[in-house]
């Protein structure tokens, strides 16, 4: 009995100190982890949900854990056409606009700028033809297009050619656009692996904003068949069990998000890298 209170208080302290330390500190602990642990899934996970100068904040704080640059370290673990690129889908979000609303943005579908779309179709041909390095040349013009190109380009696209390092090099750009997709089935991970990691499943939930976990709610009942909620009811009890409720229901979503979220598909099968 005592050993059980014992381990409910550590939960809790665990998550009363990641609640009070800066999230980029959080971050930054979360990458070092999963890079030295070459699990490539986590590290995307985090590297594909940066905005703005977010990347530049995690970036200094990686000091903290290793004297290795976090692009040094990535390129030695999973080698340089996946960090070509993440580098690249990282870069692009540091100067675009960053959408709350996380499979359409606000104020619905934009104008899809065709012209790039196509000049990038054909550059794709070019280098699937060639016998240089596709999976560089590859996430290069991949990371030209902005998330609802990328969907035009998959359109167009209709022949996708089976190679292996191309189908997981664009379904990690995948995993950058339809994201609330890909997070709900990291946390159904989590929760459900014979020993839970409770400390990845609470940062799952403080990094996501109120937005995301919304949408993530949807999508885990739709794919799982119950509410992200009595999921985690069904594995965590008591004062510890309720905190992590109360980080999925941060606050009240906006009535613009109520509205039922269509369900995209993902442009290839999630395949296990």
């Amino acid at each position: 009995m005592n050993e059980r209170k014992n381990f409910k208080s550590r939960l809790m302290k665990q998550l009363f100190e990641d609640l009070l330390t800066d999230t980029s500190i959080l971050l930054a602990n979360e990458l070092y982890t999963a890079i030295s642990a070459s699990n490539l899934r986590k590290t995307t996970s985090i590297l594909i949900d940066f905005w703005g100068d977010e990347f530049d904040q995690v970036e200094t704080a990686y000091k903290i854990y290793s004297t290795e640059p976090i692009w040094k370290s990535i390129e030695k673990q999973f080698g340089k056409s996946v960090k070509s690129t993440l580098y690249c889908i990282v870069e692009r979000r540091k100067y675009e606009t960053k959408q709350e609303y996380p499979i359409k943005g606000r104020g619905g579908k934009p104008i899809i700028n065709n012209t790039v779309v196509v000049e990038v179709f054909y550059e794709l041909m070019n280098v699937l033809d060639s016998n240089e390095d596709v999976g560089q040349q590859l996430g290069e013009r991949l990371c030209k297009l902005d998330p609802f190109q990328f969907q035009k380009l998959n359109m167009i696209y209709k022949q996708v050619r089976l190679l292996t390092d191309t189908i997981k090099l664009i379904n990690k750009y995948n995993y950058s656009i339809n994201k609330p997709m890909y997070f709900a089935t990291l946390i159904h991970d989590e929760l459900h692996k014979e020993l839970i990691d409770s400390l990845s499943v609470q940062r799952f939930f403080i990094f996501r904003s109120e937005i995301d976990l919304h949408t993530i709610d949807k999508l885990y009942k739709v794919i799982y068949g119950i509410d992200l909620s009595e999921d985690v009811k069904q594995r965590y009890y008591g004062e510890y069990g309720y905190a992590l409720l109360k980080l999925l229901k941060k606050r009240e979503i906006p009535d613009i998000f109520q509205h039922s979220i269509p369900i995209l598909p993902p442009l290839l099968p999630l395949i296990e890298v």
